[in-house]
């Protein structure tokens, strides 16, 4: 019996040693500590001539949500729903490539300038400005990078189409038509023909 006393008594020593060293860590600053390492590797590098040219902005900021759950027929399993919110910053720019643009004099006033349709030129989502709230995963559907990437790419699709709607390629006609057209005057042209083909 008094074995037994013995080893319940230096058990319980035991546990009051270990929780007063572990609260004695943590007060005086033993903290865990994440090591990080990033590995990174230019694969390809190329400088490029362009000539684009952008006279209309769209800026958006937007909100979505990622639902996923796993079913069998049309019955949720349970514990297998992952999901996450996330708010980001864009900005698309309409405009044209400068490079496909033809002048003709037709006199000394006269002046024709044919240009390509605008079109959507850039639509960045800026990485930056990308958070992510109420992420939630299971063991058995994690979370992956695709399910960001590919909400993403559909996003920017459809910010796209919403510029489209909102008038951002007339809008960026108008501003071209308008600059060339000061440019032009400035220049000494008195008639300016601006074609858009």
């Amino acid at each position: 019996m008094d074995k037994k006393v013995n080893i319940n008594l230096l058990l319980r020593l035991l546990i009051l040693v270990s929780v007063i060293a572990i609260v004695f860590a943590l007060y005086f600053g033993f903290k865990l500590k994440n090591e990080t390492n990033i590995h990174s590797e230019n694969i390809e590098k190329e400088i490029q001539k362009i000539a684009s040219l952008s006279t209309a902005k769209f800026n958006y900021v937007n909100v979505a949500e990622f639902s996923d759950v796993m079913k069998i027929k049309e019955l949720k399993l349970p514990f297998t729903t992952k999901r996450f919110i996330v708010k980001y910053k864009g900005e698309i720019l309409a405009g044209l490539d400068a490079s496909k643009i033809t002048v003709d004099n037709l006199d000394e006033k006269t002046v024709k300038i044919s240009l390509p349709r605008v079109s959507i030129i850039q639509n960045n989502i800026l990485e930056e400005e990308v958070y992510f709230f109420d992420e939630r995963d299971t063991v058995f559907n994690p979370l992956k990078y695709d399910d960001l990437y590919s909400l993403l790419i559909g996003e920017k699709k459809k910010m796209e189409d919403e510029a489209i709607k909102s008038g951002l390629l007339v809008e960026a006609e108008t501003n071209l038509k308008d600059l060339l057209t000061t440019f032009l005057k400035a220049l000494g042209y008195e008639e300016i023909k601006i074609v858009f083909e």
